[in-house]
């Protein structure tokens, strides 16, 4: 099998563009048509990955990060994490076309939370409550 920088986005998913490809959701970011090549790496210093989707027309960037607490370092990563993936999509080469799908399903895929626009945001609202 090619490595993921050498394959065709028709012929494999990047992990950036399709975080959880399930029953229970989704949320995709990507070229809309096929001839693009992806490379993935993460960026220095820490769990950010980045992906380039280059094209003949065209370069998309998605980066990809989980937020983190005020005060998380070392061990204490993810203790008090918000829950927020941080996504960033930059066209920084001509013109491609994006394809967007988010279809998010807690409680392993039982619900089907409803969808609010926020302030730069979209926001999924139903299952479980968190406790802290």
């Amino acid at each position: 099998m090619p490595s993921p920088a050498q394959t065709d986005s028709s012929e494999r998913v990047s992990p950036s563009v399709a975080l959880v490809v399930t029953p229970a959701g989704h949320f995709l970011l990507g070229p809309a048509t096929g001839g693009f090549t992806a490379a993935w790496r993460y960026r220095s210093p820490g769990l950010v990955l980045q992906t380039t989707w280059s094209g003949p027309d065209g370069e998309l960037v998605v980066i990809d990060a989980m937020a983190l607490g005020p005060r998380e370092r070392g061990h204490d990563l993810g203790q008090s994490a918000p829950g927020v993936l941080l996504r960033q999509v930059r066209c920084t080469r001509g013109s491609v076309p994006l394809r967007v799908e988010y279809a998010p399903r807690p409680e392993f895929g039982l619900i089907h939370p409803r969808l609010a626009p926020a302030d730069g945001a979209i926001v999924s609202q139903g299952g479980a409550p968190c406790w802290s």
